[in-house]
C-alpha cells in the first residue's frame, strides 16, 4: 500500500512538474534514435560556468542527475536550452538538471545595484507599495531561464495605477544576455545600462534599483492613493457596525485585505483618521498600510493580508494549542514592541485585545484595528465620552471618566499576556460587563491561570498584575515591559540550559 502512494505521489509530482518546466533530453528507451548526452569539453573545472542548486531535485531517468539544495554544479551545455548538461562538484557525477532548478553564480550579477535573491510574489509586494517611483527596479532569479527584472510601472491613462511587469533575461548560445533577442550584450551591466538609456520595449526606463534597505514609508495619505480598479474583491474575511474587510488581489498578482467603509459621515472621519494613525504608527509589528481609496465611496483601506487572521482565533485553534511557552513568550515580545512604539508616538490604542492582533504565515504578529485609536494631548490624555470600548479591556479610570492614556493601554496589554498564556480564554468568563467593572473597581484581579497544559509560572503572573496597577502611575511603561520580558526569556533561556 505504502509503495501505490509512493508512486502516486512521484506521478502527481512529475505531472506538475512538467506542466511548467521546459522540454526534457531524450530518455533512455529513446536513445536508439538519439545522439548520446554530449562528451564535456575539455576544459579546465575552474572555466565551466558554475550554478548553485536553489531546490533539490530527484533525477528521474539516468541521464538525469539529482542535487541537493545549495550543491555547487558546472554547467557544460550551451545555456540557451531549458534543460543543461552538468557536472555535480559533490560526487563529480554529470547528467542534465533543470535550468530553473539552479541559479548561475555571477558574480557580476549579484554584486548589480537591485539584486535580490526573491521570488516574482516577493518582488510584486515590494514594487506595489505606496509613494514608490515608475521606473523602480529589482533584478532577480528567474523560475525558468537566467534571471529576470521586475519593473513597476505606471499606467498611462490611469491616476494613480501601477503595476508590476516582469521581463526574462536569456543567455543566447554565444554566451550573450539578451531580453529581446534584436539587442544582446556581453555582460547583465551593460543590458541595465542600455534600459537605463531607452525602455526599447520595455513599458519604460529602468529609472531606479530598488534601494537597500527597503525605504522610508510615506509622509502622508496622499502619497498612498491608488486606483481602485487596481482590485479584484474576493471573499469577506470580517465586518464592524460601519465597514467590511474583504481578501482581495491587488494587480492580478499579490493578495491583500481591503478595508470598505459603509456610507457614514462620521464614520468617514474616523476612516481616514485610522488610516493616517496607521500611517504614522508604521513598524515591523504594526500592519502594514499599503494604500487608500478616498476618491469616492465606498472608502479603502489597503493593508498586507495577514494569512492566519486574529490571534485569538489562532491560539484556539490546532496551530495555536500546540505553541509552546516560548512561541506564547516571543508573540507577547512582538506585541510588546509594537505598543512600546506607538508609545514612543504619543498615540494610544484603546481597543488592544487578542481579537485585534493579526498572525502571519510564520506566526509572527502584528498590531491592528486602529478605528479607536487616538493621539494624545500635551498633557498625554486623550478623553472621549460615550464611545463604545472593550469594558473588560479597559482600566476603571478610562470606564468611569472617559480618560485614556499610554497607562489605559498597559493595563489592556496585561490582559492580552493573560488571553496569550490561556490559549484564547475569555477574560472574565462567566461574568458581564458590568459585572466584571464593578468587581475590578472593588480589587478584584483574575487569578494566575497557572495548570494543566497552562504555564504561566509566578513572575510572569506578576508582571500582569504590574499591569493592572489601581493606579496608572504604578502601571509600567512599555518600555520598561519590553526589558522585563526580554530579561524574564533570558532568565528562561539559561533555566533551560542548566536543565540540559
Amino acid at each position: 500500500m505504502a509503495d501505490q502512494q509512493n508512486r502516486k505521489s512521484k506521478t502527481s509530482r512529475k505531472a506538475s512538474l512538467d506542466s511548467v518546466r521546459p522540454k526534457k533530453p531524450p530518455r533512455d528507451d529513446e536513445y536508439a534514435q538519439q545522439p548520446p548526452p554530449p562528451t564535456p569539453p575539455s576544459l579546465p573545472v575552474s572555466e565551466y560556468p558554475t550554478a548553485r542548486a536553489l531546490h533539490a531535485y530527484t533525477a528521474e531517468s539516468a541521464d538525469e542527475l539529482d542535487f541537493k539544495k545549495d550543491d555547487v554544479l558546472d554547467i557544460i551545455s550551451d545555456l540557451s536550452k531549458g534543460w543543461w548538461y552538468a557536472r555535480r562538484h559533490r560526487g563529480n557525477k554529470l547528467g542534465y538538471v533543470p535550468s530553473n532548478y539552479v541559479l548561475l553564480n555571477n558574480a557580476e550579477v549579484t554584486q548589480q545595484p537591485g539584486w535580490m535573491e526573491i521570488t516574482r510574489s516577493e518582488a510584486d509586494k515590494l514594487l506595489l507599495q505606496p509613494g514608490l517611483p515608475e521606473g523602480l527596479f529589482v533584478l532577480r532569479p528567474c523560475s525558468v531561464g537566467c534571471y529576470s527584472i521586475s519593473l513597476r510601472v505606471k499606467h498611462p491613462t490611469k491616476p494613480n495605477f501601477y503595476s508590476v511587469q516582469h521581463y526574462r533575461m536569456s543567455i543566447t548560445s554565444a554566451g550573450l544576455f539578451c531580453i529581446s533577442p534584436e539587442a544582446t550584450f556581453h555582460s547583465v551591466g551593460e543590458l541595465l545600462a542600455h534600459y537605463a538609456q531607452t525602455a526599447d520595449g520595455m513599458a519604460c526606463k529602468l529609472m531606479k534599483p530598488f534601494p537597500q534597505p527597503p525605504p522610508p514609508p510615506p509622509a502622508d495619505l496622499s502619497q498612498l492613493e491608488v486606483n481602485r480598479d487596481c482590485f479584484v474583491m474576493l471573499e469577506v474575511i470580517g465586518h464592524g457596525s460601519f465597514s467590511e474587510v474583504h481578501q482581495a488581489k491587488w494587480n492580478n498578482s499579490i493578495f491583500v485585505a481591503v478595508k470598505t467603509l459603509k456610507p457614514n459621515m462620521e464614520a468617514e472621519q474616523n476612516f481616514i483618521q485610522e488610516a493616517r494613525l496607521l500611517l504614522k504608527a508604521h513598524h515591523p509589528h504594526v500592519l502594514q498600510i499599503m494604500g487608500v481609496c478616498t476618491d469616492r465611496e465606498p472608502l479603502y483601506i489597503v493593508t498586507e493580508l495577514m494569512t492566519n487572521g486574529s490571534l485569538l482565533n489562532y491560539l484556539r485553534k490546532d496551530k495555536g494549542v500546540l505553541l509552546n511557552i516560548e512561541h506564547l513568550l516571543l508573540m507577547k515580545m512582538q506585541l510588546v514592541e509594537a505598543m512600546s512604539h506607538l508609545e514612543s508616538l504619543r498615540i494610544v490604542h484603546r481597543d488592544l485585545r487578542a481579537a485585534n492582533v493579526l498572525v502571519g504565515e510564520d506566526a509572527r504578529v502584528k498590531l491592528a484595528d486602529f478605528g479607536l485609536a487616538r493621539e494624545l494631548d500635551d498633557a498625554g490624555v486623550y478623553t472621549g465620552q460615550g464611545e463604545k470600548f472593550p469594558a473588560k479591556w479597559t482600566p476603571s479610570e478610562a470606564v468611569t471618566k472617559g480618560r485614556f492614556t499610554a497607562k489605559s493601554d498597559v493595563w489592556s496589554f496585561g490582559v492580552v499576556m493573560w488571553e496569550i498564556v490561556t490559549y484564547g480564554g475569555v477574560p472574565y468568563q462567566g461574568l458581564q460587563n458590568r459585572e466584571a467593572v464593578e468587581l475590578v473597581s472593588k480589587g478584584y484581579r483574575m487569578p494566575n491561570p497557572h495548570g494543566g497544559h497552562i504555564r504561566c509560572d509566578p513572575s510572569l503572573y506578576q508582571i500582569m498584575l504590574d499591569c493592572w496597577s489601581a493606579s496608572p502611575e504604578k502601571r509600567p511603561t512599555f518600555a520598561k515591559l519590553k526589558d522585563q520580558l526580554k530579561a524574564y526569556a533570558a532568565e528562561k533561556h539559561r533555566a533551560s540550559r542548566r536543565r540540559v
